[in-house]
């Protein structure tokens, strides 16, 4: 049914659609932000404030102004738009499109560059390519081509697996509600990482300004627009945020390199190309790019589910070709600072520059970070809204749970309430967290998680590659890598002491380690050495645990016999029947316990529901 044609008395908790647009809403909307401009330039124009809270000031209004609202329930979870030329029409004469469908393929692909930078890409590449030269600058910027084949397995998961509408859910078909349990508090943790870590680049911006208190109050108030639209529009309010703040970073990043003098060649003879000169740290994050962190990174999973799978890959590989070149481009930096004789930071690369560019990089470290604080915002609501919430309350009932998806028939009210509150709560946690790093320095990095620590989530991912229809479902082969890795990452975080200080930051670091574990003698022997190690040995353990539950694990019983009836199981959608499915399953009350299972009792439990509301 098109929104356009639902009648105004639908219950709003029948509709995935819920309420019309409402010019009231563009006409608070434009008083808003006529109010916060005043007020911002009264507040301001007070007394001398140093250049980067105007720059912070302005940019919140710009992007909360701009973020459309979400109309419909599935609007706020799944998003949609039109072309670019639509955007544009609807940018310019500030008005919203009733939900379109899928996401379009070139909103997809900004969207994705967005949520890969990750927010301190200016701050890391700028680190590596002033550390390491071209080296560092290559080695920062490979990164992304570990995750592009992480989207490559996604694809191939997602024809495997043609149900499935999130990492979530393909995690509960195969391993079960444990291990989606472990799952999401991974994904938790990392979007709770990704907020405090792009907010703290921001705050390092008033660093100069006032070292304690400039540092916590930038971080705080860089995260309030973006909580702001977020909890308005979801996921839809990132259609027009995104795309500006792609081609804002883009063209400044660009005019500050074009500044850079092209004689002397100050690129070539910065770094050497071998292991004592940092070809070590390529390897090691092409491997961590692949198969560590990134597979629970929600601001980048999810990207690979909002539209048809051959759509969703082209898109996100786009996507990630532009973060890569903003990545080698933004390390091209601290190249220039190596050769210039400079400090190695982006902020001071910008002061060396002038002050123009002083001003273009304080815009390029907001707009990065609030693109990034936005995407863990949408996540995060995502989590708790749909998944968590969708597998707490189907365990309590008869019917087996499984998380729902963006584009699930069941979407109501609750689930737009809940993913807000997990929304502020998962800001209002990340940004206050800020508050020990302004105590405790460098307590922000401390308690990130490594590559090494999660090297044992893409064993059992990559596993399920190869999942069969009449395999068991298998706990123990996801959270027994997972379990070895984060032991092997904490033994060697224990083990790791700063040699070298800048500062408050450490700039050098110490293994102490068995030499056995290095491979090569460059200065991340240690770190490539238990890179591959943690993960062969993740794999070893997955492939146990797969074999352990095959064996002897029970089959699970299905929900009693009185919910299902062979009527019932004629309506299943033929792509997810088993052959095994019959009617002596229904007698018995057992089901095989293959990865259909629960997809299998949930469509048909959502399809009761629905014929339930059709008579109300």
């Amino acid at each position: 049914m098109s929104p356009r044609h639902l009648n105004e008395s639908t219950r709003l908790d029948q509709t995935v659609y819920g309420t019309h647009f409402d010019m009231r809403h563009v006409y608070f909307r434009f008083a808003a932000i006529i109010v916060a401009i005043i007020a911002m330039a009264l507040l301001l124009g007070s007394k001398d404030n140093p250049i980067p809270w105007h720059c912070l000031g302005w940019t919140s209004i710009l992007y909360a102004g701009i973020a459309p609202w979400a109309q419909f329930f599935q609007q706020y979870f799944a998003g949609g738009g039109g072309n670019p030329v639509q955007w544009i029409f609807d940018f310019v004469q500030w008005q919203q499109r009733p939900y379109e469908g899928e996401v379009p393929f070139w909103w997809l692909s900004v969207s994705t560059f967005i949520s890969a930078t990750l927010g301190d890409t200016l701050w890391e590449g700028t680190a590596m390519g002033y550390q390491f030269g071209s080296v560092g600058a290559f080695a920062h910027a490979i990164y992304y081509w570990g995750i592009a084949i992480m989207f490559v397995i996604i694809y191939r998961l997602r024809t495997l697996h043609p149900h499935a509408q999130s990492m979530m859910q393909l995690v509960n078909v195969c391993y079960g509600y444990e291990a989606c349990g472990i799952f999401g508090g991974l994904v938790l943790y990392r979007i709770l990482s990704l907020v405090w870590t792009g907010a703290l680049t921001t705050g390092q911006l008033f660093a100069e300004y006032d070292a304690s208190r400039g540092v916590f109050w930038g971080s705080i108030l860089c995260g309030v627009a973006p909580l702001f639209y977020t909890l308005m529009g979801g996921i839809r309010s990132l259609y027009s945020v995104h795309p500006v703040q792609a081609l804002l970073l883009m063209i400044f990043l660009t005019t500050t390199l074009c500044q850079i003098a092209n004689r002397p060649n100050w690129i070539e003879g910065q770094g050497s190309w071998t292991l004592q000169g940092g070809a070590d740290l390529i390897l090691v994050r092409l491997f961590q790019g692949s198969l560590s962190l990134p597979w629970i990174t929600a601001v980048l999973t999810d990207r690979a589910f909002l539209s048809t799978p051959a759509t969703s890959l082209a898109a996100v590989l786009v996507g990630t070709l532009l973060a890569y070149c903003f990545s080698f481009m933004s390390s091209l930096l601290g190249v220039y600072a190596r050769h210039a004789g400079i400090a190695g930071t982006v902020i001071d690369v910008g002061k060396y520059l002038g002050g123009a560019y002083y001003h273009l990089v304080a815009l390029m470290i907001i707009t990065n970070t609030m693109g990034t604080i936005d995407s863990c915002l949408v996540s995060a609501s995502k989590l708790g809204g749909l998944e968590a919430f969708s597998l707490l309350a189907g365990r309590s009932s008869e019917i087996v749970s499984h998380p729902q998806g963006p584009r699930s028939a069941r979407l109501n009210r609750t689930n737009v309430l809940v993913g807000r509150i997990a929304l502020m709560v998962v800001g209002g946690v990340g940004l206050c967290c800020l508050a020990t790093e302004v105590n405790s320095p460098g307590s922000i990095a401390a308690a990130r998680l490594s590559g090494i620590m999660t090297m044992g989530i893409s064993p059992p991912m990559i596993l399920m590659c190869a999942w069969r229809r009449n395999w068991k479902r298998c706990p123990t082969a996801f959270w027994l890598p997972i379990a070895v890795s984060i032991i092997t990452g904490i033994l060697v975080a224990v083990g790791t002491n700063c040699s070298v200080w800048d500062g408050t930051q450490c700039a050098g670091k110490q293994v102490n380690f068995n030499p056995n574990w290095k491979l090569g003698n460059g200065d991340y022997a240690y770190e490539l050495g238990l890179t591959v190690f943690s993960f062969l040995i993740a794999l070893l353990a997955c492939v146990t645990g797969f074999l352990l539950d095959q064996q002897f694990r029970f089959r699970q019983r299905a929900p009693p016999a009185s919910l299902l009836s062979a009527r019932a199981v004629c309506v299943l959608p033929s792509p997810f029947m088993s052959s095994t499915l019959n009617s002596a399953h229904v007698e018995t009350g057992r089901f095989p316990d293959t990865p259909e299972e629960p997809n299998i009792v949930y469509r048909y439990a959502e399809k009761l529901a629905e014929k339930d509301d059709a008579l109300l």
